[in-house]
């Protein structure tokens, strides 16, 4: 049935999730609903919109076999599928559209994609191809190459010898593989963020990546280290070709950082600036997600860039309401969500069978302390 298909291993990350999912079946499992007013809504051309899009994306039409290997095959109905389901929902003048998403297919960017393309289609647009299985056979090519390896011996030379920590003492001797109910802590940095904007000119850093820097030193002093280390999710697209693809891309990379016994801040901020390129340019190789080094970096504090939901519905042609429901149960012992858009605020998700909500907020306090020393002159 599938000899004339080709096979490709899953990506690094959704390989991550096929993992836990062997334990957790739903573990990673995304539920997004969008509602609209009936009476302002073309029911049956926003229909027609979101299986255009879906069709755009090969991913909807993948199958995973047992073994973890992936391939293509033409969907009856492309609401439904191994790992994503979409239903319609008409409740007086509300219309709704329900997503299920398991993000073995896709990464947050992947989703607000998708959400991009129903909104063009529905208004006429068109779609930018989505050249999922062209990425999967350069991949493959890529791990045969000389870089690949070279990326390999690159991470291994930086980050082989672990002398350093990678996340907050935890509270409890409880096995860090053993995730609980996830406690959420939030912090609003939007009086700060008109003063951060022209450090991120000079050093030519994101907002996560200057908040990395902050997690970095406020592990040292919560550990009463000199150096420490964490992941940042780094998108992963590289061109822009790459840009239209739904998939899970992104690449969770390694950041160390060491404060000397005399340093200025601009030797910290050139510190991270360098870091940032050297381990992006070395990426293609997922140096944390594979065995040995993963049982140190699976349970590192990880930085992301966040999305708000007036992001993923800001090219909606009509207004609309949407409504994520959270998954409570704690994906990682330490995730920093860094939400950049006009405002800006840190979201702390944590394990609480490891941090109580007072450690947490103690560290909180600590990034946001190095947030406004790191604008102080010298």
């Amino acid at each position: 049935m599938t000899k004339d298909r080709p096979k490709y291993p899953l990506l690094p990350f959704a390989q991550l999730i096929w993992d836990q999912m062997q334990y957790l079946p739903d573990i990673y499992r995304d539920k997004v609903s969008l509602t609209f007013g009936a009476l302002t809504i073309d029911v049956s051309r926003l229909q027609d919109a979101v299986e255009k899009a879906m069709h755009n994306h090969p991913v909807f039409s993948t199958i995973i076999t047992d073994q973890g290997e992936q391939y293509f095959q033409p969907s009856d109905d492309i609401l439904k599928g191994q790992f994503h389901a979409i239903e319609y929902q008409l409740d007086g003048d509300k219309y709704t559209m329900q997503f299920a998403f398991s993000r073995i297919l896709g990464d947050a960017y992947s989703f607000r994609l998708l959400f991009q393309d129903i909104f063009r289609a529905y208004t006429g647009k068109p779609l930018f191809e989505d050249h999922y299985w062209d990425f999967l056979h350069r991949y493959e090519q890529l791990k045969s190459s000389p870089r690949y390896e070279a990326d390999r011996q690159w991470y291994e030379e930086h980050f082989g010898e672990v002398t350093y920590d990678v996340r907050p003492n935890v509270d409890t001797n409880e096995s860090l593989s053993q995730f609980g109910e996830e406690g959420v802590i939030v912090d609003d940095l939007t009086d700060v963020r008109p003063q951060i904007q022209p450090v991120l000119d000079q050093y030519k850093l994101s907002a996560s990546q200057y908040i990395s820097l902050c997690v970095a030193l406020s592990i040292m002093e919560y550990n009463g280290t000199d150096s420490a280390a964490l992941t940042w999710a780094y998108l992963g697209r590289e061109t822009m070709e790459d840009m239209a693809v739904f998939g899970s891309l992104h690449r969770d990379i390694p950041i160390k950082i060491t404060k000397k016994e005399s340093f200025y801040k601009q030797d910290l901020l050139r510190q991270i600036q360098a870091q940032m390129t050297q381990s992006i340019a070395h990426s293609s190789y997922p140096y944390t997600l594979l065995a040995p080094q993963n049982q140190i970096w699976d349970y590192a504090v990880n930085v992301l860039t966040s999305i708000t939901e007036e992001r993923l519905t800001q090219y909606a042609p009509i207004p609309v309401q949407l409504h994520i429901e959270e998954n409570r149960q704690a994906m990682s012992l330490l995730d920093v969500d860094v939400y950049d858009d006009g405002g800006m605020a840190i979201v702390y998700r944590y394990s609480a069978t490891h941090y109580k909500p007072e450690s947490i907020q103690k560290f909180a306090a600590l990034v946001r302390k190095y947030v406004e020393w790191l604008l102080e002159s010298e």
